[in-house]
């Protein structure tokens, strides 16, 4: 985990000396990406055994429980077959979740950040897609 957190502290300097977008706000193993519009896209950043698992949740259980599961689990198979890094599911909890998994020993700052740019910017499309606001 020290590794992670270590790029992570890295990928946000980078980010603030360059201003680059999205800017990142690290709060213990989560980061938020502000995206250009203003938009917030909370990452929760694991490590589990010998692969780094990044997680943002695209709509609370409450949004998918409204909107009726099956319909946002089609919607997720139907995303799912167009993206190849992201995988959307959702999970133990009814939330609609976006995720990356990546082996531990192989990532360096750039993939991560890579990663990073990619899960923001896929799940907050997701979220206003099926809902047209932000609600994360």
């Amino acid at each position: 985990m020290n590794k992670l957190l270590s790029m992570l502290r890295t990928i946000a300097a980078r980010r603030r000396a360059t201003g680059a977008v999205p800017r990142l706000q690290l709060t213990g193993d989560s980061v938020t990406a502000i995206l250009r519009d203003g938009h917030l896209q909370t990452i929760v950043c694991q490590r589990d055994e010998e692969k780094y698992i990044l997680e943002s949740t695209v709509l609370p259980s409450r949004t998918v429980r409204r909107k009726r599961v099956r319909e946002v689990l089609i919607c997720a198979w139907q995303r799912n077959r167009i993206t190849d890094i992201v995988t959307f599911e959702v999970d133990d909890r009814l939330r609609l979740v976006g995720r990356i998994q990546q082996l531990a020993e192989t990532i360096d700052s750039h993939e991560l950040e890579f990663y990073i740019d990619t899960l923001a910017r896929e799940c907050d499309e997701l979220e206003y897609l099926l809902t047209g606001r932000d609600e994360q």
